[in-house]
């Protein structure tokens, strides 16, 4: 989530309350859904190509993801005054809207496709000049981690019941993909926690800061995400602090970690 002082039109911030909201689910994102069911289905029964079907269930889950993400900031801004985001189309989950093709869906693919972890990638441009109340403002930048964490836990309910375990072997591949993508929810979520300019948990703080500072910190955020990238793929303290409090995460939400490491390994359907 990006914020923004650009003038906001002639809006009624103060009776935003009162506004239907206009709200209508993208086709694009009704089309990624239904791959993300239809390419998990074709994994869960093991049909020929079922690495390539989960590497598709995986990948559009995460636009699945970051679309509700980016959706649950935008929707927060609306309700507590920013009505701009309707105008530029973020209240229809459409993930072209929130997203830079590059940096938003082609890049985290790729570092997934590497081996890496799930990292935030799209961005919705919120005025926080619109949104008066400091609370409000918090509470616009949790709505995303809220989201994240609300599709988490829906992913998760079947680890919750154990199904995982009474799976026969052949479904192997569908448990390792779902697996691989609940982890990457918590992985998303937890970085984007991190008090850093630039993210989310930074902007759940960021109103309750004194001004000057604030500011001083926004100018050299891009600092702070290079040195956070620095920290995590070096051998580093912090690096070794995040992935321990993933392990444990991943194992009170009992998360097999080795369905998630043979997740990662069947994601990359092209190597044998």
């Amino acid at each position: 989530m990006k914020d923004s002082n650009n003038p906001t039109g002639n809006f009624d911030y103060q009776n935003n309350f009162d506004i239907k909201l206009p709200l209508q689910i993208s086709p694009i994102f009704v089309l990624i859904s239904v791959i993300m069911m239809v390419t998990g289905i074709l994994a869960y029964y093991n049909q020929p190509g079922s690495r390539f079907w989960m590497f598709l269930f995986v990948t559009s889950g995460w636009i699945v993801s970051l679309s509700l993400h980016e959706f649950g900031h935008a929707i927060t801004a609306f309700r507590a005054g920013d009505q701009s985001v309707a105008e530029k189309g973020y209240l229809n989950l459409n993930p072209l809207k929130y997203t830079n093709l590059f940096m938003s869906i082609v890049l985290p693919v790729v570092f997934l496709m590497m081996g890496g972890i799930g990292f935030p990638g799209g961005a919705v441009y919120i005025d926080m000049a619109a949104i008066k109340d400091k609370s409000q403002r918090s509470l616009v930048s949790a709505a995303g981690p809220m989201a994240t964490a609300g599709f988490a836990l829906i992913l998760l309910i079947p680890f919750f019941l154990g199904m995982d375990k009474m799976a026969d072997v052949e479904q192997n591949v569908f448990w390792s993909g779902l697996a691989l993508l609940s982890f990457l929810q918590i992985t998303a979520l937890l970085f984007n926690l991190l008090p850093v300019p630039g993210l989310d948990g930074f902007g759940i703080i960021e109103p309750f800061l004194p001004e000057g500072l604030m500011f001083k910190l926004r100018k050299v955020g891009g600092l702070f995400i290079l040195a956070i990238f620095f920290l995590l793929f070096n051998d580093t303290p912090f690096r070794d602090a995040f992935w321990y409090a993933i392990r444990e995460i991943a194992n009170f939400l009992n998360l097999n970690i080795l369905l998630i490491s043979n997740g990662f390994k069947l994601f990359q359907f092209w190597k044998f």
